[in-house]
């Protein structure tokens, strides 16, 4: 008789291990020295978003590349940086281009401040600049506009700072900006103007007294 063939041992398969993907953390917040890939040279370095997509696009004629905020809903969207290194006691201006593409209600630029080194916890104030929509349905041209906060000041304690551009589209249906140049720097304090001064009131000279004539004295008949 034939001899039975040993039976192999089946081995037991692997598990597959899950693939672990990082949680992606902010960028840490850079010294004041202008903003980092302020002009998107470099891509997205440096920006994070908020409720909504960043790309980076040539749509602005003569500009170059720059990018693209789409809010995907109808809630308001942002893309900002971080930076530490606030003066409190110092003034700064923001300033960037914005060029709505569709469906845009308001964009604009904020400056937010926080007690932190690292521009996170709780938001000490903001200071905004006007606000941008889209153009009417007929118009000829993109409209391309320039919009800063002026010279501002720091709330007291202000340590750090997140330089944001929101968009709130005009339905849920979604809205996006274009978004150049942005600059963030040091500003010259606002001189305080000083209140006029007081209007003097005019005085108005009386009229001189006009002395009376003296009547000639009458001869007495001799």
């Amino acid at each position: 008789a034939a001899a039975p063939r040993p039976t192999a041992t089946p081995r037991p398969v692997p598990t597959a291990r899950p693939t672990v993907t990082p949680t992606p953390r902010p960028s840490p917040p850079h010294v004041l020295a202008g903003l980092d890939n302020a002009r998107f040279e470099g891509g997205l370095v440096g920006w994070e978003v908020s409720r909504g997509r960043i790309t980076v696009q040539e749509v602005l004629p003569g500009f170059g590349a720059a990018l693209v905020l789409t809010a995907t809903g109808a809630t308001t969207a942002w893309v900002e940086q971080r930076v530490a290194g606030i003066d409190p006691d110092g003034w700064y201006e923001a300033s960037v281009v914005l060029a709505p593409i569709a469906g845009v209600d308001a964009a604009w630029l904020r400056i937010a401040w926080y007690a932190s080194d690292d521009a996170t916890g709780a938001q000490l104030e903001t200071h905004d600049s006007p606000v941008v929509a889209s153009p009417p349905a007929n118009a000829m041209s993109q409209e391309v506009q320039l919009v800063g906060t002026g010279p501002v000041q720091p709330p007291l304690g202000a340590g750090s700072a997140r330089i944001r551009i929101l968009v709130r589209p005009t339905s849920a249906a979604g809205g996006s900006i274009a978004i150049d140049d942005i600059e963030f720097r040091r500003a010259e304090p606002l001189t305080p103007v000083p209140p006029p001064a007081p209007a003097t009131p005019q005085v108005t000279p009386a009229p001189a007294a006009t002395p009376s004539a003296t009547p000639s004295a009458t001869s007495a008949p001799v």
